[in-house]
């Protein structure tokens, strides 16, 4: 017997349990305390706002993505939190997949920025599929 989809667009996402939940890293609890309070946040604003610990944890969730269900999880439900703070809301599992690919590309991105390889257009960083051919990465010369 075949399971019904689930309607990912109706899932609610419990905020306030996921910022009291140890089982999370701590840039997970706080993404989810501020978007208690805040009705939107960017991109821009989310990774403006990061600290070093928090950048490190998000590495390190994408590095042992691929072997560690826990890590799966919370890196899609990290990605789904931006998403609809920025009021885009993923109607399927390929949009999920999508902006996860999305999100990790930029915390490559972040990283490299952050070793002062290249530079962040960070204005452009959005989960909006219109915005999709926006330029998000430049050389460091060429800012």
């Amino acid at each position: 017997m075949e399971h019904p989809k689930e309607n990912i667009e109706n899932l609610t996402i419990a905020y306030d349990r996921i910022s009291t939940n140890k089982s999370f890293t701590s840039v997970t609890r706080n993404l989810a305390t501020k978007l208690t309070t805040r009705m939107y946040l960017s991109l821009k604003d989310f990774f403006q706002e990061l600290s070093d610990k928090e950048f490190d944890e998000l590495i390190y969730l994408i590095q042992v993505y691929e072997h560690d269900e826990n890590a799966q999880c919370e890196l899609i439900l990290l990605t789904e939190m931006l998403s609809r703070a920025e009021g885009i809301v993923s109607s399927d599992e390929k949009t999920v997949s999508e902006n996860c690919g999305y999100f990790v590309m930029v915390v490559a991105g972040v990283s490299l920025e952050r070793k002062g390889v290249i530079r962040i257009l960070y204005d452009n960083l959005t989960f909006d599929r219109d915005m999709l051919d926006e330029v998000i990465f430049v050389g460091c010369d060429d800012v």
